[in-house]
């Protein structure tokens, strides 16, 4: 049975291989992807986390705290 430890080492072989092919054509173009794949894995790692991120506290427990703004009047 493949783990994902398995999957991850073999995603971040084949990310290292895909830079280097780019590297070797144009290394600014390497820096920007490299980049943009870096925003991406942490995003993938942020949501893959219980409970922690934007937009993951109900609308609900927002108003019930008594937040101003957002009961949808019109402040006095």
């Amino acid at each position: 049975m493949v783990t994902r430890l398995v999957l991850l080492v073999l995603e971040v072989v084949f990310v290292l291989a895909l830079l280097l092919g780019v590297g070797l054509w144009s290394v600014p173009a390497a820096l920007v992807l490299a980049g943009v794949l870096g925003v991406v894995a942490v995003e993938r790692t942020l949501a893959g986390l219980p409970g922690k991120g934007p937009g993951r506290e109900p609308v609900r427990a927002v108003r019930a705290a008594g937040v101003p703004g957002e009961s949808g009047r019109s402040p006095d």
